[in-house]
């Protein structure tokens, strides 16, 4: 397996940055040894192969390969891509002035695990601009070319730490709703206030009720009397039980009051939905 360290692609000594821009297929496994590797996906498609798995790759894609990552890029049947290639410790050198950016290390320093994201539109379109600027300044090497590299370099990295930073928000926004709603369609037969089921998701019961009606334009408490509700009309439906045993199943204490729920939530009581689906109510369970 090929070993490959920046030298090999920089020709300016003391420079630790190099870019490539085409197609940029590289046949068999390699070893980024010393730097980290940014890939801009301009067209094709292709893939990233390393001990994780196999990422995908389509155009709009940045893939973040870590200092020391193992890796192999196929293509399907071009991957047309511009590749960055640095020592991320380059970029802090002076630590005081530029201190790293949240999701930094965790994406330039922990070799074997691959990330790719989606610029959005305005991100792209400007990342393209600055990858066509890097290009030019390589190609021409006028008086201040570093200076523009870096600068661009810089750029480029904190949008992508940006877009990693903000949807591991998200993930950890999303985080509380997945645990109350992993409760709530196995337990919803059972008795909980939402001051108990937001203390189970983790976070307040005013902050879970966002959660719920961002998502599902309902509160939790509607989310519940839905998935009771969509019970009741299959037992409903489906069996021969009473309404007060579909009550009790359904996780109601009193029928009369299922009864009025079932009401304002269906427009019509149990009894005669039940009556309104042919065949309903005459199969046993």
């Amino acid at each position: 397996m090929p070993r490959h360290e920046l030298s090999q692609f920089a020709r300016e000594a003391g420079f630790p940055f190099h870019i490539q821009a085409g197609v940029t297929l590289e046949e068999g496994e390699r070893e980024n040894v010393d730097f980290a590797v940014l890939l801009f996906v301009l067209g094709g498609e292709g893939s990233c192969v390393t001990e994780a798995g196999e990422t995908p790759l389509h155009r709009g894609d940045v893939l973040v390969l870590p200092q020391g990552s193992r890796y192999a890029l196929t293509q399907k049947p071009v991957l047309n891509a511009c590749v960055l290639r640095f020592q991320p410790d380059a970029l802090l050198e002076n630590k005081t002035a530029l201190p790293p950016l949240p999701e930094y290390h965790s994406l330039f320093y922990a070799p074997g695990i691959p990330r790719v994201c989606r610029p959005e539109g305005p991100d792209w379109i400007n990342g393209e601009y600055a990858l066509d600027e890097m290009l030019r300044e390589s190609r021409e090497k006028r008086e201040g070319w570093r200076w523009v590299l870096l600068g661009r370099l810089l750029c480029l990295t904190a949008m992508v730490c940006r877009i990693f930073s903000r949807e591991k928000g998200m993930e950890e926004e999303a985080e509380p709703l997945k645990k109350a709603l992993r409760w709530l369609n196995v337990h919803f037969t059972e008795e909980i206030t939402l001051e108990q089921l937001a203390e189970l998701a983790g976070v307040s019961s005013r902050h879970l009720d966002r959660l719920f009606t961002a998502e599902f334009q309902m509160t939790p408490k509607q989310y519940l009397i839905k998935l009771r509700m969509d019970k009741a009309r299959t037992l409903l439906a489906r069996t021969r039980r009473s309404v007060t045993d579909i009550a009790f199943e359904c996780g109601y204490t009193d029928s009369n009051y299922f009864a009025r729920v079932f009401r304002k939530e269906c427009g019509m009581p149990p009894q005669q939905y039940r009556k309104t689906l042919p065949g309903s109510g005459k199969n046993a369970e």
